[in-house]
C-alpha cells in the first residue's frame, strides 16, 4: 500500500561490560571473588583468568562474601541474601542453593554459625535495628535477639561464628561501639542488655574490624573503628584466662 508506514527496527540492548566499584572481596586457595554491583566474580588468581560471571540479585550490590568450611557461599547486601556451594571441579564452580531471598530489615553483617543445636547449616545476621537473627540453610528463621540498646546502627560486626562464645560489636548514631551478646540473661522485656559501651571517637562510625589472637594466656581483642576514611581508632579488649 501506498500510505503504509515502513516499520523501525527492533534493537535489542544487552549490557557487553560491566565497569563498576569492587563491593567485596574473598579468598579461597587460588580463587578469588569479587564483587561488582549485583555480579560476582570468580577467577583463578594463580592463572590470572576469569572463571565465572554470576548474577546474584536482581536489584541491588553484593556487600559481604561468607564462606564455610564445606563450601558454602552465601553473598549478602541491603537486605537480599543468597547462597551456592562452590566446587572447583566441576565445570559449573557455582551452584545455586537458594534463590535470592529477602530478610525483614538491612543486613549490616552475616556470618555462619558452629556449636549451635545440630551439624545442620545455621547463619546468624545482624540488622539495622540492633536485632539478631537466625537461619537455618534452608532460610528457615529459628531463633532471635533483640538487644536493649534500641536504636539505628550504622555498622554492626559478628565477632566470633562460635555460638557459644558470640557477641555483636555495633556502631551507634550517637558515636558509640556497644557490645552485647545472645547468650546474656534476658531483661524482663526479653531484651539482652549491653556488655560494654565505649565512646571516645571522633566522627560517625561506619566501619568496626576485629582481630582475635592470644598472647600469654591473655586473649586480646582488637577493634579498629573508622568513619569516612578521616579517623581511625584502635581499641584492645583484654581477658586473662
Amino acid at each position: 500500500m501506498e500510505n503504509e508506514v515502513p516499520l523501525e527496527p527492533i534493537y535489542e540492548f544487552k549490557r557487553h561490560h560491566l565497569c563498576t566499584h569492587i563491593t567485596a572481596l574473598k579468598t579461597l586457595g587460588n580463587f578469588l571473588f569479587v564483587a561488582e554491583s549485583n555480579h560476582v566474580l570468580l577467577y583463578d588468581w594463580q592463572k590470572r583468568v576469569l572463571l565465572e560471571d554470576e548474577l546474584v540479585f536482581k536489584n541491588c550490590s553484593i556487600h559481604g562474601i561468607r564462606i564455610d568450611d564445606s563450601n558454602h557461599v552465601l553473598l549478602f547486601g541491603a537486605k537480599s541474601v543468597r547462597i551456592y556451594v562452590f566446587c572447583s571441579s566441576s565445570t559449573k564452580q557455582l551452584v545455586s542453593v537458594t534463590k535470592e531471598f529477602h530478610l525483614n530489615d538491612w543486613i549490616q553483617d552475616i556470618q555462619w554459625l558452629y556449636n549451635y543445636k545440630s551439624t545442620q547449616k545455621y547463619f546468624a545476621a545482624i540488622s539495622a535495628h540492633n536485632c539478631l537473627t537466625l537461619y537455618d540453610i534452608d532460610v528457615t528463621k529459628t531463633d532471635v535477639f533483640q538487644s536493649s540498646e534500641n536504636c539505628i546502627l550504622y555498622t554492626a560486626s559478628i565477632v566470633c561464628n562460635n555460638f557459644d562464645a558470640i557477641v555483636i560489636a555495633a556502631g551507634t548514631v550517637f558515636k558509640k561501639i556497644i557490645f552485647w551478646s545472645p547468650q546474656s540473661i534476658s531483661t524482663e522485656n526479653g531484651k539482652k542488655p549491653l556488655i560494654q559501651s565505649l565512646s571516645g571517637h571522633q566522627g560517625v562510625i561506619f566501619s568496626i574490624s576485629y582481630k582475635n589472637f592470644t598472647n600469654y594466656l591473655v586473649q586480646h581483642l582488637m577493634i579498629a573503628v573508622s568513619d569516612f576514611g578521616k579517623s581511625i581508632t584502635i581499641l584492645c579488649l583484654m581477658r586473662i584466662h
